[in-house]
């Protein structure tokens, strides 16, 4: 390989580390690692397809998407990606009118979105949202001030 033939004007350095690099053996190659390229850890591998059929029928026994990552320790489109790769229908993930109020009367009081969400076990995108639809808009989030 003529790497000095490919630059137009190798520079002083360039031309010294080509000259060291000439004299070194040809058999001193860095080692080719043995080792197998790291595996994705995709939710299916870590669940296994025990794993998988048992949260297919929590999910068919009731219980919420949010329930099934906190169990299984997976993310949202992780659980979300399981289920739709089963032929699992996905459920009505609002709150009924009567979580709606009480959701309301627990934001009166004081609760957070995030913990009003717990209590229905339901994101608290899903609370803002049934509160946004009934003229409860919470107030955007504080910056931090430097």
């Amino acid at each position: 390989m003529d790497l000095e033939g490919q630059l137009s004007h190798p520079s002083h350095t360039f031309k010294q580390l080509l000259a060291a690099w000439r004299l070194l053996p040809r058999d001193t190659a860095p080692p080719v690692s043995s080792q197998p390229p790291r595996q994705r850890h995709r939710a299916e591998d870590r669940l296994g397809p025990d794993g998988v059929a048992q949260l297919v029928a929590d999910y068919q026994a009731g219980q919420s998407t949010k329930y099934l990552q906190r169990t299984y320790r997976l993310s949202q489109g992780a659980v979300l990606r399981l289920l739709d790769v089963k032929g699992m229908p996905r459920r009505q993930r609002g709150l009924t009118d009567g979580q709606v109020q009480e959701a309301a009367r627990l934001y009166a009081k004081g609760w957070s979105l995030t913990r009003i969400g717990d209590h229905f076990d339901k994101d608290y995108t899903v609370v803002k949202n049934a509160l946004s639809r009934i003229g409860l808009s919470p107030p955007p989030p504080q910056r931090a001030r430097d």
